[in-house]
């Protein structure tokens, strides 16, 4: 849903900063418990990950970051590039998009929309399962950086949960429970800084934990040949992580 104002504020935003594509990434209606503790995982993957302030200064292509849910573009430019008949081999065709318009020699920008648009993506686990599954192996261009995301949320949000609770007392126990204290503190300050749940941040071990099956069976689904499903539908053909 677009805001009052929204539609003038993005041309508005887009004329002074000179970018032919303008992302809003939207706030989350956020109404059901798996939606509390899941849907903040989008917002936590891309943000502690994506170099926003690089992304404004250099337009490499790999800086690229779209949210479909709110796009907007230049007529002219986006039939010059193709539209979106460029990316139509990805699954992941928003990001996608974005990263064809840079590497097109178009400037294109991503900037925080909750005040613009907001939207609720998923209203079930299942809905969630998808459309996480869908994008977390395709949103990689490399093998390897698909594995490293995973192994890092592994090892930074998953085992000091473990270690601080199989662990004795002593020195090791502590600094697990640190570890632990700092991926609840990230959480809580995206949750502060996007107005979503504080409550849901206790539980954000379960959900990185099930971030982690989620992107091992989208893995699986790949190698199997077996694409994605979303909202109904199945896709079989797609941009993946490449070895």
């Amino acid at each position: 849903r677009l805001k009052p104002g929204a539609a003038a504020a993005l041309v508005g935003e887009a004329e002074r900063r000179n970018a032919t594509l303008l992302s809003a990434w939207p706030g989350l209606t956020l109404a059901s418990p798996w939606e509390a503790i899941l849907m903040p995982l989008l917002n936590f993957t891309v943000l502690t990950l994506f170099p926003t302030p690089l992304s404004f200064r250099r337009d490499l292509p790999a800086l690229g970051l779209a949210h479909g849910a709110c796009i907007l573009v230049s007529r002219a430019v986006y039939e010059a590039n193709g539209g979106h008949g460029a990316v139509h081999d990805a699954v992941f065709e928003d990001t996608a998009l974005a990263r064809h318009w840079r590497r097109s020699g178009s400037r294109g920008l991503c900037l925080d929309g909750q005040d613009t648009v907001e939207v609720r993506m998923y209203d079930s686990f299942s809905g969630i399962w998808n459309g996480f599954q869908k994008n977390i192996h395709a949103g990689f261009e490399r093998a390897l950086s698909f594995w490293l995301f995973l192994t890092s949320h592994a090892a930074f949000f998953v085992a000091p949960v473990v270690l601080a609770i199989v662990l004795p007392w002593g020195p090791a126990k502590a600094w697990a429970a640190a570890a632990v204290l700092n991926g609840l503190l990230a959480r809580w300050a995206l949750a502060l800084r996007f107005r979503q749940s504080k409550t849901a941040v206790l539980l954000h071990p379960l959900a990185e934990s099930l971030l982690i099956a989620l992107g091992l069976a989208a893995w699986l689904r790949h190698v199997l040949g077996k694409g994605v499903v979303w909202k109904g539908r199945s896709y079989r053909a797609g941009k993946g992580a490449k070895a």
